[in-house]
Formats: C-alpha cells, structure tokens, sequence
C-alpha cells in the first residue's frame, strides 16, 4: 500500500507542476464550458440518474427502517425508534459531535500552517513533509485505530479512554484532505501577494492571517467541512480506541445491529444522515455566503 502510494504521489506531483495555474486577483471561477451535444447530454443524464437512484433507494431503506415496525415485514408506520435514538443514544451523539467540532478546528488551523509551509516557504523538508501527511490516505484505518491503541496504551503516553485519543485518531485521518486542499487553494494564489505584503513590511505571519487567510476562506470551511463529516462517520479508525466515557455513534450503529436491533440502528443512522447535512448546507449560508458558488 505505502509503495503504491508513493509513486500515486509523485505522479501526481509531477502532473501537477505542467498543468499548475495561479490567481493574481484570487478569486476564482466555477464557470465551465457547457456540454451541448444531446446525445452526450442524454448518456451523462442516464449515467448520473442511475448512481444517484441507487444512492437514494440505500437512504430511503435505511429511513424505512427507522419508521416501520419491521422493515419488509410489518410496514405499519411508527416513531418509536426514532425517539428511542435520540433518548438512549444521546450521550453518543453529544459526544461525537463535540469531539467531531474540535477535531474540525484542530485540524483547519493545523491544515492551514502545514499548507502554508508547503507552498510557500523554500525551507528543507517541504516535500517530506507533505509526503508523509499524505500517508494515512494509503493506510486502512483499521490499522491505524490499532497502532493508536498499541502506541498509546503504556505511560507515558497514556491516553487510552481519553477524549484526546479519539481527537487525535480523527485528526490523523482528516489532516491530509485539508492539507490538500490549502496547498492547491494557495497554488492558485500567486506568490505577487505574498511580495506585494512583505515589500509592505508586513511579516510571514501577517501575510499569512491578513491577506492569504482571507482568500482562502473557501478551501478552510470545506475543510472543515469535511473533517467533521468524516469523524462523525468513522468506524475503523476508532473501533479500538473507544471507551465506556466516551461513546461514539458509529460503534453504537454497530452494536445495535450486532444485538439485532436494526430499528433502532436504522434510525440512529438517519439522526447522524440529517445532522450532516444539517452541517454540509447550513455552515456556509450562515457564514454569509455560500462557498460553493463564490463568484
């Protein structure tokens, strides 16, 4: 996996590097040619109508069986394992989203200094660095919930039953997306803003938080973003490092179905379904404006 993944990587540098472009405005556009062939049109139209029924038909299943007695058996329309969920399963699901929120905030301002070192210092290491954080996307995470269970089971590293394990465990697995995305966002920025602010007198650390920080807001919410849907949607990374003080909703799901439970995990399922959307549509319409159609 890791020699695989290191050839994807400077494969995908190398490519990169031909095909890089830079905003001296930055902003950016989402414009693009539109395809007006219709049969073209009409094979992308019965493409993409088919995935996306198959992923409705596996989301309605999962609501039908929060809201029927006995899914496929007994259809009769109920409420009871909704409210079921959101009683017994309360403290999993507080937990979760706390530890989801931090890990988004640890992981955007860890992101953002990682991103920012990688593209626009000349410092030694720059390249093993963004290599290595790369890394936990060719690991399973089953893996590394194990070596985070191992690793940190003996003092003075303990931190097996604590909070800060799973945090940790959820940075690990989110930190290469928003590294990812602040490098290509700051790519696409040139670097005459950089000169412009230092000609200025202003510091590495002001352009940073005053010019670039700004520009880069889109890339930095949907980091966030998706940091929190990723934790909040785990199961391998954090199936051994869970503890009786800290519950997780993924490992719930699963005890339930392993009880037989399947109500009751079909509607804990659609709580977490509808509060990431809740995240995914709502933080950026109440940060004032919507990331995905900046103009």
């Amino acid at each position: 996996l890791l020699v695989h993944a290191r050839f994807l990587f400077f494969a995908k540098k190398a490519i990169s590097r031909r095909t890089a472009f830079a905003s001296a405005g930055g902003r950016g556009t989402l414009q693009h040619p539109q395809v007006s062939h219709p049969i073209v049109r009409f094979a992308e139209l019965l493409m993409l109508g088919g995935v996306s029924l198959v992923i409705v038909l596996q989301y309605a299943t999962v609501l039908g069986g929060a809201t029927t007695k006995l899914f496929g058996i007994d259809n009769t329309f109920t409420l009871r394992y909704l409210l079921s969920a959101v009683v017994d399963s309360r403290g999993a699901l507080v937990d979760t989203l706390s530890l989801a929120i931090v890990t988004s905030a640890v992981t955007a301002g860890i992101g953002l200094l990682a991103a920012f070192y990688i593209a626009r210092t000349d410092f030694a290491g720059r390249g093993a660095i963004d290599f290595v954080a790369s890394l936990p996307l060719a690991i399973p995470g089953t893996v590394i919930g194990l070596a985070f269970a191992l690793a940190f089971n003996h003092r003075p590293l303990l931190l097996t039953g604590t909070a800060l394990i799973i945090v940790v465990a959820f940075a690990v697995r989110a930190l290469p997306y928003s590294i990812r995305a602040g490098v290509v966002a700051m790519h696409q920025l040139h670097r005459s803003m950089d000169e412009a602010s230092v000609t200025m007198g202003a510091t590495s650390g002001q352009t940073l938080m005053r010019v670039l920080l700004p520009l880069l807001k889109p890339a930095l919410v949907a980091g966030m973003i998706f940091t929190f849907t990723r934790s909040v949607t785990t199961l391998s990374a954090v199936i051994f490092v869970v503890s009786p003080h800290w519950s997780l909703v993924t490992p719930t799901i699963l005890s339930q179905m392993d009880r037989g439970d399947v109500g009751e995990a079909a509607a804990l399922s659609t709580i977490v379904v509808v509060l990431v959307l809740a995240v995914i549509h709502g933080v950026p319409r109440l940060l004032g404006r919507d990331w995905r159609t900046q103009k």
